[in-house]
């Protein structure tokens, strides 16, 4: 097939996505009851758009870019030969004949949203072509890889005739014959973004800041709970962090590259303060398995004949050198670079702030830069918090003030202190938030706040709390990155396709050249917000990309922490703008439907795990003498209840084809989360005396032993609950069971007197009476009336026994008859 010269632009395309990405007022994402998989009615429209790439995701055949080397270096010279190598997969069990391969592109594109319409539009649009390559069959299952060199320059023949530089969206296309249909067309595309030479300068030089997370999957076996002065003895559920740590693994390649190749002056690593404190205690030595041990009621000896103690004891974990190794490379990079923790677990702000506890938020916003602090020496960039989603929506904003680091106790008493003074004044505190003493400033996609009552990139959203916005297109297409791509929910949905279409390294390239389209476009400072799950590879293109901005004078350094403050002009518009909070109508959140929201269903899970666990921490009770503290007791229970509603979700919740896993995921840790509550709970019991208690009057005491399992003694006070009519139960006020131990506690009963058995229901509970121990039934029986009974027929037995020996020891004795 020949050039073509007549292009199909792309300007109605561009038109309709524009119309398409403007957000709606009020049009914030709604949450859902319950999860929703892809592949049903009620999520398809939320993962893709039937307008975009139609027909590519059920292709029986896949193309994937292996290798561009030309592209390695940078941008593609003008005029240069494009020679790339693809990788062809039949995934059907029958044979896919007449396949040819096209190379095609499309007119320059200006600025990301307009190539990021172009990466969706129909093949047609790319009206481009150069020489066509004819393809063997591939038979069932096969794969091979092909290498196509395409002629770029104009005067070549079968060219792509790309004679500016610019960035032009590319495609290869596969044209075959369905072996369902037996129809012919295009069957599968791969696309991505060329760079062509060097972008202009721009006249006003933007400022170029460069935000570098790093996290990864902590998967501590659901169920821990704290110790001291020691830690608890680390247990994993599988060893694949190990992998991450080595020398070549994703977690020291990220760092690497962070303190070889990211521009100093215009980078900052945001970081998971979660993974931090585990790595950390990984370098201590750790086991891998899958159950907690917890407390066990202690079986006499008898019992134990001929059982098997079948716990499973895991095994020695292989990470601890190279997880010191790490820590010790990060704190080196701490010391001289900018650093910013990421909420805890990079939970998703709003779902932690919708279960409405209090200290599930503080844990997720207050604790990380203390954590940061105590393992690494510094507590990097405070007062700010990085939406791992994108966005905050407006119920969440009240709950943001507890990221004002600068009035914060963690680092000098911990959050027990915090607790302790928190309950000593209210029962059922809320996530509510007081207003912040210093300005907190939340980083989110530019276009998930809507109103105009701002600031350039800065607008109030409450009293204290102050968004900055980046480039939400970019950050989208830096998002679909990695072999788990998201679907960000700020993201336009009528350019939403499955990301997986296009291999990892084209998303690679794209990403790179978006970050050129982006500094090249805009004369306001650009913040690259790269992924959660960003990838050695990906940071690699687009840190290089960073540095050519950056060398070439295209953009200039600037450093995240000036990104994030307002000049003096911009601070003084805010002061004078409204809180957006108090518009009655939404002015920012989600501007579509986010289909990696968390359900109400799991909300609800973690919400009434964490009121399970506060209870559980009221009942116990600080000792002097011990180190341990209530809270750091079941603190670690809370970061499991945190980690079930990280955003990434891993293996990826805002990726179609991984979301039932990541949901599966997350179920599963707030499962063994929760069993190990309940089994926690049931170390508190009591333990009657009896099925029947009989009493020797009625003014006797009932006794009863309460237990106590756990490592702190427990205060509670004895509840109680009956269908009998008249009883009243006098219990003590509270009753102090010592740690690993227990107490025999009295109680009196009022009980009715023409009963003789009245049965009650007994219980542990915390002082405002929520019930923590599971209920005893026992009977009680009344002595009363019928004790003078049964001592009057007791008497009486005597009486006739006496009498019946008295007639027969007569008889024995009886004179003889005297005739």
């Amino acid at each position: 097939m020949t050039a073509g010269r007549t292009a199909a632009r792309l300007g109605a395309v561009a038109l309709v996505g524009a119309l398409a990405a403007s957000p709606l007022p009020g049009a914030n994402a709604q949450g859902i009851a319950v999860p929703v998989a892809p592949g049903t009615d009620a999520a398809d429209d939320q993962w893709e758009s039937d307008s975009a790439r139609p027909g590519e995701s059920s292709s029986p055949v896949q193309i994937d870019l292996v290798a561009a080397p030309a592209l390695d270096n940078g941008p593609l010279a003008p005029g240069a030969t494009l020679t790339v190598t693809l990788r062809l997969t039949n995934s059907s069990d029958q044979r896919i004949d007449d396949l040819s391969l096209t190379p095609q592109r499309a007119d320059a594109v200006s600025a990301v949203p307009q190539a990021r319409e172009g990466l969706a539009a129909p093949s047609t649009s790319y009206g481009y072509y150069a020489q066509s390559l004819d393809i063997e069959p591939l038979d069932p299952g096969e794969s091979r890889e092909v290498t196509v060199t395409t002629a770029t320059d104009s005067a070549a023949a079968s060219t792509l005739s790309i004679s500016e530089p610019g960035v032009y969206p590319v495609l290869f296309s596969l044209l075959g014959t369905d072996p369902v249909s037996g129809g012919a067309g295009v069957m599968e595309t791969e696309r991505f973004l060329l760079p062509v030479g060097e972008q202009e300068k721009p006249t006003d030089v933007p400022g170029l800041s460069l935000l570098y997370p790093v996290t990864a999957e902590v998967d501590i076996t659901p169920g821990e709970t704290g110790a001291a002065p020691q830690q608890q003895p680390l247990l994993l559920e599988s060893d694949q962090l190990a992998g991450q740590l080595t020398a070549d693994g994703r977690l020291t390649r990220l760092l690497e590259i962070y303190a070889e190749s990211a521009p100093g002056a215009a980078s900052c690593l945001a970081i998971d303060p979660e993974l931090v404190d585990v790595v950390s205690r990984m370098s201590q030595g750790y086991t891998v398995g899958a159950e907690q041990r917890l407390p066990e009621r202690p079986q006499r000896l008898r019992d134990s004949w001929g059982s098997e103690d079948d716990a499973d004891e895991g095994v020695a974990g292989t990470g601890a050198e190279d997880a010191a190794a790490w820590i010790a490379r990060l704190t080196e990079i701490a010391s001289t670079r900018c650093i910013i923790a990421l909420p805890w677990a990079s939970a998703s702000v709003d779902a932690v702030a919708a279960t409405d506890d209090e200290w599930l938020v503080r844990e997720t916003l207050e604790r990380g830069p203390a954590t940061l602090n105590q393992i690494l020496g510094t507590p990097g960039v405070t007062n700010t918090i990085i939406s791992p989603a994108g966005y905050v929506s407006p119920p969440t904003v009240s709950a943001l003030g507890w990221a004002d680091h600068s009035r914060s106790t963690v680092p000098t008493g911990g959050m027990s202190a915090a607790w302790e003074a928190s309950h000593a004044v209210a029962d059922t505190p809320s996530a509510a938030a007081p207003v912040p003493q210093q300005t907190v400033s939340t980083l989110v996609a530019g276009n998930t706040v809507w109103s105009g009552q701002g600031a350039g990139r800065f607008h109030t959203l409450a009293p204290g709390i102050m968004s900055a916005g980046y480039d939400d297109s970019l950050a989208a297409t830096l998002a679909a990155t990695g072999p788990n791509p998201a679907t960000v929910g700020y993201s336009n949905p009528y350019l939403r396709y499955d990301l997986n279409l296009d291999s990892t390294l084209s998303r690679d390239i794209t990403a790179a050249s978006a970050l050129d389209l982006a500094v090249g476009t805009d004369d306001q400072p650009v913040l690259a917000a790269l992924p959660l799950t960003l990838e050695p590879d990906t940071a690699q293109r687009t840190v290089d990309a960073a540095n050519r901005l950056l060398a070439t004078g295209q953009a200039t350094p600037l450093s995240v922490p000036d990104y994030l403050a307002p000049t003096e002009e911009e601070s003084r518009a805010l002061i004078d703008a409204p809180p957006l909070a108090d518009d009655p109508e939404p002015a920012f959140g989600s501007p579509f439907a986010d289909p990696s929201v968390y359900s109400d269903a799991e909300i609800l899970q973690a919400g009434q795990q964490a009121g399970y666990t506060d209870d559980l921490t009221r009942i116990l009770s600080n000792d002097p003498a011990l180190a341990l503290t209530r809270y750091g007791y079941t603190l670690p229970l809370r970061r499991d209840q945190i980690r079930s509603l990280s955003w990434p979700g891993w293996p990826g919740r805002a990726n179609a084809r991984s979301y039932e896993e990541s949901v599966d995921r997350s179920g599963a840790i707030l499962a063994g989360s929760g069993a190990a509550v309940q089994q926690l709970r049931e170390s508190i019991a009591l333990l009657p005396p009896g099925n029947v208690y009989t009493r020797t009057s009625e003014s006797s005491p009932l006794l009863i032993v309460a237990e106590n399992r756990l490592p702190l003694p427990v205060e509670a006070h004895i509840s109680h609950d009956t269908d009998a009519e008249g009883v009243r139960l006098t219990t003590p006020d509270v009753v102090r069971i010592p740690a690993f131990g227990s107490i025999t506690t009295s109680m009196t009963a009022d009980l009715p007197d023409k009963a003789e058995q009245t049965e009650l229901r007994l219980w542990l509970a915390t002082p405002d009476g929520s019930a923590i121990s599971a209920p005893v039934d026992i009977t009680v029986q009344t002595r009363g009336g019928s004790l003078v009974l049964l001592t009057a027929m007791g008497l009486l037995a005597l009486v006739l026994v006496v009498g019946v020996v008295a007639r027969l020891a007569s008889r024995h004795r009886r004179p003889p008859d005297s005739g």
